[in-house]
């Protein structure tokens, strides 16, 4: 019936109501106004809380007050108890934390000139010398790790064979 006459209604007590017309002004006028201020708790920077204004009051028409405290990080908010309870899920929403990425980085330096006293010390040269006795057949091969340039062998030795090896 309120939308047909363009009038609204609301209870004043029990058992007696008012009837208006349905303007914004008269609307304004006769609906119940509450104050509640909301603490927005992930604001680092001041321009953090300036967007969540802006949020609010590009959502709201121009009757609900919306102010800033930025001493305190908080927006107070007067308005009707149900656009109050709409700004409550909306800062929920807004006051988010910031996603944000952490890298680890190490830098390291090599230095070449220590490499050779980590780890084991290989042999500068290795000699391999096939040796054969005139009984037997068999090879025999003796190694030797030391830095002398030859090794003596018997005079019934075939021929010598050197191996070397440099780092």
């Amino acid at each position: 019936m309120g939308m047909m006459s363009g009038t609204f209604w609301k209870p004043m007590t029990s058992n007696t109501i008012f009837v208006a017309q349905n303007t914004r002004t008269r609307r304004t006028d006769l609906d119940p106004m509450a104050m509640q201020t909301f603490y927005l708790s992930n604001v680092s920077q001041q321009v953090d809380a300036t967007e969540v204004l802006a949020a609010l009051r590009n959502i709201f028409d121009q009757t609900t007050k919306v102010f800033l405290v930025p001493s305190q990080n908080a927006i107070v908010l007067r308005a009707t108890p149900d656009q109050l309870a709409l700004a409550q899920e909306l800062l929920n929403n807004l006051d988010r934390t910031m996603p944000e990425v952490v890298v680890d980085v190490a830098v390291l330096e090599v230095n070449r000139d220590k490499e050779r006293k980590l780890g084991i010390v290989l042999p500068q040269k290795v000699t391999l010398t096939p040796e054969t006795s005139s009984t037997n057949s068999s090879t025999s091969t003796t190694t030797s790790t030391t830095k002398s340039a030859t090794s003596s062998t018997s005079a019934t030795a075939l021929s010598n064979l050197a191996l070397n090896w440099h780092s």
